[in-house]
């Protein structure tokens, strides 16, 4: 009775600290903090029934809009919610991750796992995308949780690795409808655990295929591959949706041109890997700058000790986690973006794995020297200082308990927009905004909202149907100044601009 209290006591500590932290940092509302201004899409196209900006996030939606009924706060804070819930379940993942690899005494399997979790929960990146509205603790999790369900070695009985094929491809569907680049785990995902024998596979030579394919699971991987595609069918919320009469509703996906446009990320698409090279070398210096944010430089030591020196139960998993590691950070590296760091949480994940077994292998050798049995507890208290430190210079880094910029600027608009204006969005900030205020809580709804996106038919279409009292004429294609004209020419309304980091953020023309 006593052994099952205290498997559950570290368990319950990181949820609580993790909980209470985030409670602390959440952001009340609708926010701007943390790049998160895509916050309002994603609020607004659940609130609505529509459909977000690509890849358009159908799992995302789903279980925002759950949230979103919890009667509990407004509902940009109900959506902020999501993003710490997810992101305790992760920690919690990462904890017993780094608890069934450990080799050594079960106290500091249990201890280790507490401190990779914490750590993971408090990194900078990860704990700005907990307080906010966004899909990247939500892809952690299902990273996290993939992981989990791999059967490598002994670790799950036989009779359970049909299950596992069955959760872990509907699970790796799911979350492929939350944000694409999860894609990254499909190689792993399908090949670990389903070699016969249980043969591993650094193990075969690649000259040896023929072998290889003989000893592959046919079954498991068929297992595997079915129930992602049954996990895929949450896309075909996506033409739904696109037919719901939401003005949340990108690429109006209600065709296959629409619905293809979207899913592949059609707006991104050119910034994949298009890194301008002399921008090349100052983003890998961020990059090693970003991992030595999240954890420290004590934390990277860590981390790297754990890589090099695990168990052999550990080493199973390097492998796995490096090439995750690896593929998450050269996608980082090349997108050409200014907020793609944020695309680093699951390569700051498996560090975290490495990390909580850097701190298992250190207190086991600690243990064996320590004949007075006072060395380990003070190691086992320093560790924990050392996430607590970094915790405490980060705090005001990512504390979103006090933004309310994004609330004053669209309250604001509302005030003083002319009746029946017309308003031009220049930025993500002001357009996503200014739609949760206009859309979703309902507000002015004699003012037209419209954002740089006018130049595309999809969009023309989807803003005809939400002001049908507008005329919006059919030209422009590929040019916004020349759709814009024509739709203040065709209408006499107030014209107004939005400015959202000015003194003056609407400025208007009778």
């Amino acid at each position: 009775m006593k052994r099952n209290i205290q498997r559950f006591i570290f368990p319950l500590l990181l949820l609580t600290s993790l909980s209470v932290i985030y409670a602390s940092t959440i952001a009340p509302g609708l926010t701007w903090a943390n790049r998160g201004a895509d916050g309002g899409d994603f609020i607004t196209a659940a609130a609505t029934g529509g459909v977000a900006h690509p890849t358009g996030y159908p799992t995302y939606l789903a279980l925002a809009r759950l949230f979103q009924m919890i009667p509990v706060g407004n509902l940009a804070f109900r959506t902020n919610l999501m993003s710490a819930f997810f992101a305790v379940l992760t920690a919690l993942i990462v904890a017993d991750l780094v608890r069934r690899s450990f080799t050594g005494s079960e106290k500091i399997a249990r201890w280790s796992g507490f401190i990779a979790g914490l750590a993971f929960g408090l990194s900078q990146l990860f704990w700005s995308q907990a307080v906010i509205t966004e899909v990247y603790t939500l892809n952690a999790f299902f990273a996290a949780l993939i992981l989990r369900l791999m059967p490598i070695g002994s670790e799950h009985s036989p009779r359970w690795r049909p299950w596992l094929d069955r959760l872990g491809g509907l699970v790796f569907g799911l979350a492929l409808g939350n944000q694409i680049t999860i894609l990254f785990l499909l190689p792993v995902w399908l090949l670990v655990g389903i070699l016969k024998n249980d043969v591993e596979l650094p193990r075969i030579r690649w000259d040896q295929m023929r072998s290889l394919i003989a000893a592959l699971n046919w079954h498991s991987f068929v297992r595997r591959s079915g129930w992602l595609l049954l996990g895929l069918v949450i896309y075909i919320t996506i033409p739904l949706r696109a037919r719901s009469g939401s003005p949340v509703n990108w690429g109006h996906a209600v065709d296959w041109a629409g619905f293809r446009w979207l899913i592949s990320g059609g707006f991104y698409q050119e910034r994949v890997f298009h890194l301008p090279l002399e921008y090349l070398w100052p983003r890998i210096r961020n990059w090693a700058g970003w991992l030595q944010t999240q954890y420290g430089v004590i934390g990277l030591a860590l981390g790297f000790y754990g890589l090099l020196y695990g168990s052999p139960r550990a080493k199973r998993y390097y492998w796995i986690t490096g090439w995750i590691f690896l593929m998450y950070s050269i996608f980082s590296v090349g997108y050409d973006s200014s907020d793609s760091y944020a695309l680093l949480i699951p390569a700051y994940l498996v560090f975290a794995l490495w990390l909580g077994l850097g701190v298992g292998n250190l207190l086991d050798e600690i243990n064996r020297l320590d004949h007075k049995n006072w060395l380990l507890p003070l190691a086992g208290v320093l560790t924990l200082g050392v996430v607590l430190f970094n915790t405490r210079l980060l705090y005001p880094q990512v504390d979103a308990s006090q933004d309310t910029r994004a609330e004053v600027f669209a309250q604001a608009v509302m005030e003083n927009a002319p009746p029946g204006a017309i308003i031009f969005n220049n930025d993500d900030e002001d357009i996503f905004a200014l739609r949760y205020y206009t859309y979703a809580l309902g507000q002015r709804p004699d003012i037209a909202v419209f954002s740089g996106a006018l130049q595309y038919g999809w969009y023309r279409e989807v803003m005809r149907a939400t002001y049908p009292d507008l005329i919006i004429p059919g030209v422009g294609d590929d040019c916004f100044t020349c759709a814009r004209s024509a739709l203040i020419a065709a209408n006499d309304r107030p014209i107004c601009e939005t400015f959202p980091y000015d003194d003056e953020v609407l400025v208007c023309q009778p």
